[in-house]
């Protein structure tokens, strides 16, 4: 069965220690301490897309006073797997 992107979702807050916060004011897929992290699951994903998200994914994470982080699950196809991969902006002053 291929993976929702609830339990993508689901898994990704178990990783990180975090919850999933799908009604959230903010919009925030998964919320840690320290990171609002948005999560995506796409079939091939650029540095440009990635970057597209993550200045998408800045203003929610501002407001909460958190790190801007993306983690994607590439859709490898049936019976592929593929890891989580995390993305996170090192600097406040960029998106």
């Amino acid at each position: 069965m291929a993976d929702s992107w609830k339990s993508i979702e689901r898994a990704v807050a178990e990783l990180v220690g975090g919850t999933r916060t799908w009604n959230s004011d903010h919009d925030i897929d998964v919320e840690t301490a320290d990171w609002a992290v948005e999560v995506k699951h796409l079939k091939a994903p650029t540095v440009a897309d990635l970057e597209r998200i993550l200045a998408h994914n800045a203003p929610k994470a501002a407001a909460v006073g958190k790190g801007n982080a993306l983690v994607v699950k590439r859709a490898a196809g049936r019976g592929r797997p593929s890891p989580f991969l995390a993305v996170f902006v090192l600097s406040k002053e960029q998106a």
